[in-house]
């Protein structure tokens, strides 16, 4: 999971919608560098949280300093979660569209946040409604979303 996503849950109020996806539907592995990213956050509140606080391998880091180095579109922690899902089979939670595009090259799975709290609308693990009050909570937090992005949630249940 990138920092991005971390932040618009923890400043929104909603760490927890993190905590029951990593519970009932796929478990969140977050990475030290990406919890350094996050002021609010550290390890113990990852691991009391129920997601998987992970160290990121020595490989892993030298390949990312290598790529973000050479000029790469993408920065050094998303070089390290990318490093990670390829090494580690797994998926990738992220809004940042270089990091999608450059994972679905490589056929790794990637989630967006609203798509995270779609699935456990759909899995009947939190009412429409509370899921869209926390869609709204983070468009208004982040100025980067807009209304739109409220209503392609809505449309995930057409």
């Amino acid at each position: 999971m990138d920092a991005n996503v971390l932040i618009d849950f923890l400043h929104t109020g909603n760490y927890e919608v993190l905590s029951q996806f990593s519970e009932k539907i796929a478990t969140i592995t977050i990475l030290d560098v990406i919890v350094g990213e996050v002021q609010e956050l550290n390890e113990l509140m990852v691991r009391e949280s129920g997601m998987v606080f992970q160290k990121t391998d020595e490989d892993t880091l030298d390949a990312a300093v290598e790529l973000a180095s050479s000029g790469s579109a993408l920065s050094f922690q998303d070089h390290c979660l990318f490093e990670t899902a390829c090494n580690l089979s797994y998926g990738i939670i992220t809004g940042e569209r270089k990091l999608i595009t450059k994972a679905k090259e490589q056929s790794i799975n990637t989630l967006r946040g609203f798509r995270l709290v779609y699935h456990l609308c759909s899995d009947r693990y939190i009412s429409k409604n509370d899921g869209l009050s926390i869609v709204t909570k983070i468009v208004n937090y982040n100025p980067f979303f807009n209304k739109s992005h409220i209503i392609d949630f809505l449309d995930l249940f057409e």
